[in-house]
């Protein structure tokens, strides 16, 4: 039986008061936040300068996220420049800058040893996290286990001083003894620690050797030796300041031209392959064993320094002989120094198709630079006039987007450093999936998620970013690829050509959380079209190819069998190569074979499941049950 209902004065004065705490509750007047004062002060080591939720990296405002965590205050940015510790690469640390009025103005990810640069209408600041990986397991109360613990945030103010005098207006430097040649040959006078390309500054990382010293140069350069194939290192260039300039990967016979501004060099010393299996016993070892680095400075004008003369007047560049090769080298231009600004082209006369035609020119030319944000940069901003173009941008282009192409670079170098004569286009491609697959993860919130600098440069992205990536590696060792995509599955791979015949490739689904433990997937390894349409675990359906551009689809069938039953998409392990060979793990043993499947052999069975490390000179790391083994190859 229903209740009867009943309205007295009571009950209508209630109705009212909710209807006002209604209004008040959904009205739109914006959030009231409090004041965290000067970032220098800040404390953000605590859960309670949280609250759930995160900030869109685009717009700078709230959205609702419960596995993700931002500060509740806005912070004020009071000096020029800060520089940033964050403890813990598994969490990533984003910061976004606000004006007076707090309106939103960019971000930016931060890292370990990034120095933040005011920009000058920045006034506030915020910041958002997340972990890295297994992200939908992180609650709030989760987030407070490892905040303050785990994972420290802090931030110091770097305040500029004066460090020269100023007399009839000439500079005077202070004088140092030059160096002329070092010899490394033990860890006396290095640290275990890296280098912040972007920075200068050292950073934790237990994997790399560091000077300890800056080495005093002027007007010089630098030759660089190593006795031993393999390593790499990185010169660092300061100013008299020891103000960070420029970074310069060197390896067996670079020589280094320092700039007119260096007074000071330091190093840093890393081993190209395996790197993560170094400690400082193990660089010892190396040293043990007979590795040399040696730094000669020539050319040196004097043993101590001298004023640097004034400039001579810059020659004015010679004028472009055409309009269309002018506005082709504004565009490169653009491109070098991250230019995003409106540019008038009004006086080359050029309409909208010949410009764009350019811009596909120059993507061609120097089509690295676009792979660094390919999935949000786009050449626009046009404004007409009788179909004269009179303006042109590079809009999608975010703040980062050189270093992200110079952080980029350095791993396709490094990639390239760890090719032989020897390797054939199939052991290229085996190459490039490992190191893909092992030095990145799958994510799917940053600008450049979907781009190839987003794996190469950051270590992290979408599959349409692992395919580009993919592809961009393999192209810069000289190995044929094309890029795939599929609408209904919302995913894309790549292709490869070997001997002639094309093969899939998806290194996504490769990409596992497994690989910690030591499992590696090789499932999607190089297959047919009828293998990639089957259950292999997951089958790939409705895809288009498109051809080297990313411009137009193209047919392409993959119809080569040769790699279906390949032995190489049983290996559960890393696979790493040595003379001719692939070394991999079968539970409590080491195998071999070549890329085929040739000359198949075990070379070691131990007592346990084995993971394999890596190999550098001859020499197979590997770990049972958490302890690390050598075996010496043939």
């Amino acid at each position: 039986m229903k209740k009867s209902r009943r309205c007295g004065l009571g009950t209508t004065i209630c109705r009212g008061l909710l209807f006002v705490l209604l209004a008040v509750c959904f009205s739109t007047a914006p959030k009231a936040y409090a004041q965290g004062g000067d970032l220098a002060n800040a404390n953000i080591n605590t859960i309670s300068a949280w609250e759930t939720g995160y900030i869109v990296d685009k717009t700078g405002a709230e959205d609702v996220n419960k596995r993700r965590i931002r500060t509740n205050d806005f912070y004020t940015l009071g000096h020029d420049q800060y520089e940033v510790s964050v403890s813990n690469s598994e969490f990533t640390v984003r910061a976004f800058y606000y004006d007076d009025n707090k309106s939103f103005l960019s971000s930016e990810k931060l890292y370990d040893g990034y120095v933040i640069t005011k920009s000058d209408n920045a006034k506030y600041v915020r910041f958002d996290c997340r972990k890295n990986e297994s992200e939908k397991s992180m609650s709030l109360g989760q987030f407070a286990a490892v905040v303050g613990s785990k994972l420290k945030v802090n931030f110091s103010a770097i305040i500029q001083h004066e460090s020269a005098f100023i007399i009839d207006e000439e500079y005077v430097e202070e004088e140092h003894e030059l160096f002329d040649e070092i010899n490394v040959k033990s860890i006396s006078g290095w640290t275990a620690a890296g280098m912040d390309s972007k920075t200068g500054k050292v950073v934790t990382n237990k994997r790399r050797l560091v000077s300890n010293d800056y080495f005093a140069i002027y007007d010089q350069t630098l030759s660089v030796s190593f006795n031993k194939t393999g390593f790499k290192v990185e010169v660092y260039e300061y100013d008299s300041n020891k103000n960070f300039i420029k970074m310069t990967v060197a390896t067996n016979g670079t020589e280094i031209d320092v700039t007119d501004k260096t007074r000071f060099v330091r190093f840093c010393l890393y081993r190209t392959t395996n790197e993560k299996s170094l400690s400082l016993g193990q660089w010892s070892s190396l040293f043990g064993q007979g590795l040399t680095l040696s730094v000669e400075a020539e050319e040196a004008t004097d043993n101590v320094y001298v004023p640097a003369p004034k400039a001579a007047p810059k020659p004015e560049p010679k004028p472009a002989s055409t309009p269309h090769e002018a506005v082709y080298n504004e565009m490169k231009q653009m491109l070098m120094t991250g230019d995003m600004t409106r540019h008038d082209i009004s006086k080359y006369g050029l309409d909208i198709y010949e410009v764009r035609a350019i811009a596909d020119e120059l993507k061609q030319g120097e089509g690295y630079y676009y792979f660094a944000n390919s999935n949000t940069m786009f050449l626009g901003d046009f404004s007409l006039k009788n179909n004269i173009c009179n303006t042109m941008r590079f809009e999608g282009m975010d703040g980062d987007f050189v270093n992200r192409y110079n952080r980029m670079m350095k791993t396709l170098e490094e990639i390239k450093s760890m090719t032989t004569s020897q390797m054939s286009d199939l052991d290229k491609v085996i190459l490039v999936h490992e190191y893909i697959v092992t030095h990145t993860y799958y994510e799917k919130t940053s600008l450049t998620m979907g781009c190839a600098g987003g794996i190469l440069g950051d270590g992290h992205g979408l599959c349409t970013g692992f395919s580009r990536a993919f592809n961009a590696a393999l192209r810069y060792i000289g190995v044929e690829t094309r890029y795939a995509s599929s609408d209904e599955m919302n995913h894309a791979w790549s292709l490869v050509k070997i001997d002639g015949q094309y093969y899939h490739v998806d290194c996504t689904w490769d990409n596992t959380t497994e690989e910690k433990s030591g499992y590696v997937g090789h499932n999607y390894l190089l297959a047919s079209d009828t293998r990639f349409t089957k259950s292999i675990p997951g089958r790939h359906y409705n895809w288009v190819v498109r051809d080297a551009n990313y411009a137009s689809d193209i047919k392409l069938p993959a119809t080569s069998t040769k790699f279906d039953n390949w032995f190489v998409h049983d290996v559960k392990s890393l696979m790493v190569y040595y003379n001719g060979y692939w070394y991999y793990a079968s539970g409590k043993s080491v195998k071999r074979s070549d890329a085929y499947g040739n000359s198949m052999a075990t070379v070691l069975t131990d007592t346990a499941n084995v993971s394999i490390i890596g190999v550098s000179q001859g020499k197979l790391q590997y770990k049972v049950n958490g302890v690390v083994k050598t075996l010496t190859l043939k």
